[in-house]
C-alpha cells in the first residue's frame, strides 16, 4: 500500500464514521421524538416565534403536536436513509 492509497483509506474512514455520528444522534433524537409534549419554534435570534403544546389550557393544540411528531419522525428516518445509502457508497 503506498501513501496515496493510505491517505486515500483515512479520509474514507473519517467520512464513514461523521455519517455513523450523524445517524447515532438521529436515532437518539427519534426516541425522544414520541414523548414531547411542547414545542417551542425560535428565529436565527433566537427570538420566540410560537409555542405549542399538547396539555397546557393556553397553547393547547394536542392534535397539531401529534402530526408535527410523527412527520419529524418521518423525516428522520427518511435522512437516516440517505446517510446509510451515503455510508454504503464510501
Amino acid at each position: 500500500m503506498d501513501r496515496k492509497t493510505l491517505q486515500y483509506m483515512e479520509e474514507r474512514a473519517e467520512k464513514a464514521r461523521l455519517i455513523v455520528k450523524k445517524i447515532e444522534s438521529l436515532l437518539a433524537h427519534s426516541e425522544k421524538v414520541g414523548a414531547i409534549g411542547s414545542m417551542q419554534i425560535t428565529d436565527r435570534n433566537n427570538s420566540n416565534l410560537f409555542f405549542l403544546s399538547a396539555n397546557r389550557s393556553q397553547y393547547n393544540h394536542p392534535r397539531l403536536i401529534e402530526k408535527i411528531a410523527a412527520s419529524l419522525q418521518q423525516l428522520i428516518v427518511d435522512e437516516i436513509t440517505v446517510l446509510e445509502q451515503e455510508l454504503a457508497e464510501l
